[in-house]
C-alpha cells in the first residue's frame, strides 16, 4: 500500500464553518465515521458562531490566538493550547486583532469516559 499523504495549508483551504462563519477557511484532512481532522485558518476578525454539534471536538490552536467560547466561559487560547468542546455543549471560536490556525479532532459522539470510569 502506497504512503497516503494529504495536503493543507495555504493554497488548498476553502471557506468553511458553521454557518454565520465569517473569515474562517479551512481544508478537511481526514473524515470517517470516527471522525474528523480538519485544519481551520481565521483571518483577523473572524468568527465560528455559537453552536453544538452531537461530537466530543477538540480545538487545538498552533499559531496565534484568539478566544473560544464553551456554554457561558470564554477564554483566551494561544499557539500550544488545546480546548475540549464537549458534545452538545454551545461553543464558539473567534479573533479580534489576530490572526489564529487550528487543528480541530472531533470523535464521533459523546466522550466515553463516562463509559469507562
Amino acid at each position: 500500500m502506497p504512503i497516503e499523504i494529504r495536503r493543507f495549508g495555504v493554497g488548498h483551504r476553502r471557506p468553511d464553518g458553521p454557518v454565520g462563519s465569517v473569515g474562517l477557511s479551512g481544508q478537511v484532512i481526514h473524515s470517517d465515521a470516527r471522525g474528523i481532522v480538519s485544519e481551520l485558518a481565521f483571518a483577523r476578525g473572524a468568527r465560528i458562531e455559537p453552536h453544538a454539534n452531537p461530537n466530543t471536538t477538540w480545538f487545538v490552536v498552533i499559531e496565534g490566538g484568539g478566544w473560544v467560547g464553551v456554554g457561558d466561559e470564554r477564554a483566551r487560547v494561544a499557539a500550544g493550547e488545546a480546548v475540549l468542546w464537549p458534545a452538545d455543549i454551545t461553543h464558539a471560536a473567534w479573533t479580534e486583532h489576530s490572526e489564529m490556525r487550528a487543528f480541530v479532532v472531533e470523535f464521533a459522539g459523546a466522550d466515553d469516559r463516562v463509559v469507562l470510569d
